[in-house]
């Protein structure tokens, strides 16, 4: 395995253990709902913006699937926050 891969791997691991962002957002500003039929992972992203609606203030999701779905949820909530919508 490259070193690329294990780091791959690493993290892949580490948020499937440690999901960030995993949970309800009562006062979120939008949600969205997928399923993938072929796998059967679903997942539920919730959004709240800030009062100008210009940034994300927050990001939660709930869901259950493999570990590569759970942790590329986790990844992204760890990627978004805070970030311009725009």
């Amino acid at each position: 395995m490259s070193g690329l891969e294990g780091l791959y791997q690493e993290i892949i691991l580490d948020h499937a253990k440690r999901r960030n962002g995993e949970g309800e957002l009562p006062d979120a500003t939008s949600q969205h709902h997928e399923l993938n039929p072929s796998c059967g992972d679903e997942l539920t992203m919730r959004i709240r913006l800030d009062p100008a609606r210009e940034r994300i203030e927050d990001l939660a999701w709930e869901g259950d699937g493999c570990s590569i779905s759970m942790a590329s949820a986790s990844v992204l909530v760890e990627s978004v926050r805070d970030m311009p919508v725009a």
